[in-house]
């Protein structure tokens, strides 16, 4: 019997993602058990990097329609806690946003990052188009309860989300979603 290279690549996806999974929480888990640094003191040294700084490659796609719900935390926050954040819009825009959370070494997130790019171009003044490293800004994966990367999540203006895709995301399907939740005239 022959296995087809699709399947093979769905089964190597699936495995993926479990191993994405148990990463995402086994990272998400380090951090929140660590001790707090009294202020004005660094967690870190100037010589190393973030902790659970190694990623892996990514699933294949999946998707979840939502209701209308915003994810856990994403509903509008106020200017002074979000401003520094990652994926916080400054007040005064009033833009759709697509946010593209993931990591600098995840394959699949890598594959994804020049389409961002592209549509970060294209859509410049119509749609705000932005990628969040999860590994570096761990409090934007709580915000959004992201447990695979990566995981693109589209909001609308107010900052609810309409809709998330989890995996590699075409462009051309990025963009149809957006046409379809009516982000896009």
């Amino acid at each position: 019997m022959t296995v087809s290279r699709h399947r093979l690549l769905a089964l190597a996806g699936v495995v993926v993602v479990m191993v994405v999974t148990i990463w995402v929480k086994t990272a998400i888990r380090a951090r929140e058990s660590q001790p707090a640094v009294p202020p004005g003191e660094s967690a870190m040294s100037s010589t190393e990097g973030p902790p659970g700084s190694k990623d892996t490659p990514a699933s294949l796609g999946a998707e979840t329609a939502v209701t209308g719900t915003p994810a856990r935390g994403a509903a509008a926050s106020s200017a002074s806690s979000s401003d520094s954040l990652p994926g916080a819009s400054p007040p005064a825009q009033k833009l759709p946003k697509l946010l593209e959370l993931g990591s600098v070494t995840c394959h699949a997130c890598q594959q994804m990052m020049p389409i961002i790019e592209d549509l970060k171009r294209e859509l410049r003044g119509r749609v705000d188009v932005e990628f969040v490293d999860v590994v570096k800004h761990s409090e934007m994966a709580d915000k959004y309860a992201i447990q695979l990367i990566p995981t693109q999540i589209f909001l609308d203006a107010r900052g609810r989300e309409l809709f998330r895709h989890v995996g590699f995301y075409p462009k051309e399907d990025i963009l149809a979603k957006m046409k379809e939740l009516g982000m896009l005239k």
